[in-house]
């Protein structure tokens, strides 16, 4: 007993001068089957690792805010992606592009042209040509 005391002592003792360079983002259920369920999602948000691709990782450069990694099916058959953290949260690159109101069309509208941009090759057009559907919407504009 007084070993476990005196290890909770000393981690108390070094928490003002523990730092984090990561973070778990922890969202809510996702569609309409979310509100039938209490689960949702979680990811890691990095700061200083950032992504030159979905697939590949590097650290960052001055200004650059980090990435959102996170683990979805069904996206080209890989068990994890990497999205930068503006991208992820606002489907737009910089931070100057956020839009101060949005509604679905709108999200809906900058989810598809970061797709196009980024995420084609991963995710393409279905054989119609509209945007594909499925879990790659909660990587772009969570």
């Amino acid at each position: 007993m007084s070993i476990i005391v005196v290890t909770l002592g000393l981690l108390a003792g070094c928490a003002p001068l523990a730092r984090a360079d990561a973070a778990l983002l922890l969202e809510e259920p996702y569609g309409h089957f979310g509100a039938f369920t209490a689960t949702g999602h979680a990811a890691v948000y990095l700061t200083n690792i950032c992504a030159d691709s979905p697939t590949q990782l590097r650290r960052c450069r001055n200004e650059e805010a980090g990435v959102v990694i996170s683990r979805y099916n069904k996206i080209a058959g890989r068990d994890w992606l990497a999205i930068p953290l503006i991208p992820y949260l606002y489907a737009v690159e910089e931070s100057d592009e956020i839009p101060l109101f949005a509604n679905p069309k709108l999200v809906s509208f900058l989810r598809n042209q970061y797709r196009r941009k980024h995420l084609e090759s991963m995710v393409a057009d279905d054989p119609a040509g509209e945007p594909a559907e499925g879990n790659w919407t909660q990587l772009v504009g969570a």
